[in-house]
């Protein structure tokens, strides 16, 4: 699970040990962020301080993540991996609107554990206005963060969640789920104002309401674009 982040000290023997110990390190970097992200916001955090904790040097952390905005981009990376991951894994048949529920369902508990996390990838999101680029994840890299996903692990292939959104609307449109002339691009920015908007607004208010709010909410967009 991406949010839940360890280390495993089981490693493919095929993986050389500079590979492993560079994964290592990346992971360590992340895992002390997101700890000290329960407390501060991103902003507030300083590199010194996650490098003291590790402990790493500030160009050994440079070397990895270039601009601390790019661990927010990582973590974001893996987290689209374990979620469309788990949503393939579990409903291995459905592949229209219920797995679109599913991925909700799945952020809102990840949400839950993981409070703050969410609303700084938002914020990111905002500043953020080019287009989205991820570096393949390693072999030793998988293997730390999914070591109970051999998928993963063997599974070359990264989809950004907006192509995950649009493939599962298309299923869902040539399942009869939605009318064949729903405007996909709409769509899809319905799904998004709800995937990043309610957390926004509830996540320290009341983050045990948004898994029902995310059904909820889209409930409605389904009923609305079926009446369109």
């Amino acid at each position: 699970m991406v949010l839940l982040l360890y280390l495993c000290s089981m490693f493919d023997s095929q993986i050389g040990l500079r590979e492993k110990k560079h994964a290592q390190t990346k992971i360590h970097i992340l895992t002390e962020t997101l700890k000290q992200m329960r407390e501060k916001n991103f902003d507030e955090i300083n590199v010194k301080d996650i490098c003291n904790q590790i402990p790493v040097s500030e160009v050994t952390f440079y070397n990895y993540f270039p601009r601390k905005s790019d661990l927010i981009l990582y973590f974001l990376h893996l987290y689209t991996v374990s979620a469309t991951h788990h949503v393939e894994n579990k409903l291995l048949e459905e592949t229209g609107l219920q797995a679109i529920e599913e991925l909700f369902n799945y952020t809102a508990d990840e949400i839950r554990k993981h409070p703050n996390v969410i609303a700084e990838v938002i914020v990111f999101l905002a500043r953020h206005k080019e287009k989205l680029c991820f570096t393949e994840l390693s072999e030793a890299e998988r293997q730390l963060v999914f070591p109970e996903n051999t998928e993963i692990v063997e599974d070359k292939t990264h989809i950004f969640l907006d192509d995950f959104l649009m493939q599962k609307l298309g299923n869902a449109i040539k399942k009869g789920q939605l009318p064949a002339n729903t405007n996909m691009k709409t769509a899809l920015y319905g799904i998004t104002s709800i995937f990043y908007g309610i957390p926004l607004i509830l996540e320290k208010k009341n983050p045990a309401q948004i898994k029902n709010m995310y059904n909820q909410h889209l409930k409605l967009l389904w009923r609305g674009l079926r009446n369109d």
